[in-house]
């Protein structure tokens, strides 16, 4: 059953970074950038200005790393992870997403109650308004369509349809999503496992891409190994966009949609 609520998301456009945004990223790995320590697991606010903020907001179990990353309302965050984890009580799993508001977590998508199979994980993920859009590290078959690594699922709370495919927009079909956000336009941030090259730009594991389905246009948003030379040898897991309010110690209490 779907409750519907008002799911307010928190982007904040600055108008001297590329595509306008304010990037927070996670990285598969712990590095230096801008002199502050990244660990495992942490999230990094970058204004492209050539300094970061770093922050802790999930505080996830050794062996947990996040694989998607999305902001809520009132300083709350959407969150999957590449294994499952017991967070404050709630077993979260690799096919759930997950959310942390007002300190409380909570299971806002629930996979296995919506048909997803165990052996799939969702690597990348990103809203809609009310709806989900989904990547999934392994293909899914949906019975109308099945959705390859590299696309993206629309959930609506009800039904699933396949949002966009990637390898006809000019992607190879050996790459995986890896971290995804979708701007208010209609333009996606994207980011993949691997080197590769879509559209005529050459892409890095660390580097996200702009992608304009109207066209098909790619676009270069942020080239990690020239921004961060601490980016050169890890890969940006998980993606979103938004503004400092996200990094205060204390969640506020948020109002969601929940899919059961």
């Amino acid at each position: 059953m779907r409750t519907f609520a008002t799911l307010v998301f928190c982007m904040v456009v600055c108008t001297n970074t590329a595509w306008g945004q304010l990037l927070r990223y996670s990285t598969d790995t712990g590095t230096i950038l801008s002199t502050k320590v990244v660990h495992h697991g942490d999230v990094v606010f970058d204004p492209q200005t050539g300094t970061v903020s770093v922050s802790d907001p999930l505080m996830l179990p050794a062996g947990v790393d996040l694989a998607g990353l999305e902001s809520a309302g009132g300083g709350g965050v959407l969150f999957s992870l590449d294994s499952t984890a017991l967070l404050g009580g709630i077993v979260i799993s690799r096919s759930d997403v997950g959310q942390l508001s007002g300190g409380n977590y909570s299971v806002l998508f629930d996979g296995s109650s919506n048909g997803i199979p165990a052996s799939a994980g969702i690597d990348a993920f990103t809203v809609d308004g009310d709806d989900l859009l989904l990547s999934f590290d392994i293909s899914v078959d949906f019975q109308t369509f099945v959705a390859a690594d590299e696309d993206l699922v629309r959930f609506d709370g009800a039904n699933f349809s396949l949002e966009l495919d990637l390898s006809s927009e000019g992607l190879p079909e050996n790459l995986d999503l890896e971290a995804v956000h979708r701007l208010d336009d209609g333009t996606y941030l994207l980011s993949f496992t691997e080197n590769g090259s879509a559209g005529g730009v050459s892409f890095a594991d660390e580097d996200v891409l702009g992608l304009d389905p109207s066209d098909s246009s790619w676009t270069m948003v942020f080239d990690g190994s020239v921004a961060h030379t601490g980016l050169s040898n890890v890969a940006i897991d998980a993606l979103s966009t938004a503004s400092s309010e996200i990094f205060k110690d204390s969640f506020e209490s948020a109002v969601v949609m929940v899919f059961k």
